[in-house]
């Protein structure tokens, strides 16, 4: 059963949300995490041949895929099924809970107005994951609309208080045509139709994607980001800020990266690593402080100081009705 049947099967039993979400669940992940199974890079194409890379991947996408099992059949249950969830993995947990969320619904009889209202209320500025939250959405968004991104203009005009993060309804949409879609290179179609900021965005999710199947070939997916002509900053953006998220705890990675680069693609790039910065430490900010120590003294200035440019940022964009749009054109600037 493909996801986009599942959510036309609507019924108020518990039982049958369950079953159709384990349906879901396989379809996607190729297993029901929350029974112990490790989700398989492989089941995505993702061929990394580094070890060390390959088991972060394998953890990210087993708590990505627990918590949207839980956004998708026990939402109420979030908070206390997120607790056995180290911090190192705790946002991806929490992004796919966000994913399941306007799929709940719809196998609740419940649309799209009144479960991003109830993700408003919830999860408002002071929930921790608040960002990892609206691009949970955003991977939904491309599972519903995969050939139609003017539809998430619609969505993303539901919002009241969310407003501010509706850009990031597009990074995920741009992650999923990345990730989910790609067929030996990204799905960049639907995201040419969209324009401004909106296609900024849908591409810095394509990169991101980028960095899952060239982590350990990073110079190929920089190569394939370039490609994108006009969209390639965007998409190396979306690198950098990946390859500082997913390992926050070793950011040499992500710095070689970025001193290796020409300096037009470096600023993109650290703009990424800014960001990433700034999303973990809203996430959990003793948790970034403890890998900051970590790190040979050079390397942890350096990554204090683009901390300390990307709270700079956030401090003067974040109350912005486009606060995404310009907290991206600071972090790059400064």
């Amino acid at each position: 059963m493909s996801p986009a049947t599942a959510l036309h099967l609507t019924g108020p039993s518990n039982v049958l949300t369950r079953c159709l979400g384990e349906l879901v669940i396989r379809r996607l992940a190729g297993g029901c995490p929350l029974a112990g199974a490790r989700v398989d890079p492989a089941r995505f194409g993702i061929a990394v041949g580094d070890p060390v890379c390959r088991a972060r991947i394998e953890s990210i996408l087993t708590a990505f895929f627990r918590g949207f099992e839980c956004g998708l059949g026990a939402p109420r249950r979030l908070d206390d099924a997120a607790r056995g969830v180290e911090p190192l993995l705790a946002p991806f947990f929490h992004e796919g809970a966000a994913m399941g969320l306007l799929p709940n619904g719809l196998l609740g009889c419940r649309g799209a107005a009144f479960t991003l209202a109830e993700l408003e209320r919830r999860f408002a500025d002071h929930d921790p994951f608040v960002f990892l939250r609206y691009v949970g959405v955003g991977f939904w968004l491309g599972f519903r609309y995969p050939t139609r991104p003017a539809a998430l203009g619609a969505v993303a005009g539901l919002l009241r208080s969310g407003a501010r993060y509706r850009h990031l309804l597009h990074d995920g949409y741009g992650f999923h045509h990345g990730f989910f879609r790609r067929r030996g290179e990204p799905h960049v179609a639907p995201l040419r139709a969209l324009e401004g900021f909106e296609r900024a965005s849908a591409f810095s999710g394509l990169g991101r994607s980028l960095w899952f199947f060239r982590m350990d070939r990073w110079q190929d997916g920089i190569d394939e980001a370039r490609a994108l002509g006009s969209d390639g900053p965007h998409a190396v953006g979306g690198m950098g800020l990946a390859a500082a998220f997913t390992f926050v705890d070793d950011l040499s990675r992500a710095y070689a990266i970025a001193d290796a680069l020409e300096p037009a693609w470096r600023r993109h790039f650290v703009k990424g690593i800014r960001i990433a910065l700034y999303v973990r430490a809203t996430a959990d900010r003793e948790h970034l402080e403890a890998c900051l120590a970590a790190l040979a003294c050079p390397l942890r200035a350096r990554a204090a100081g683009d901390l300390e440019a990307a709270f700079a940022a956030g401090e003067a964009t974040r109350a912005e009705p486009d606060f995404i749009e310009r907290f991206h054109h600071a972090c790059l600037e400064t």
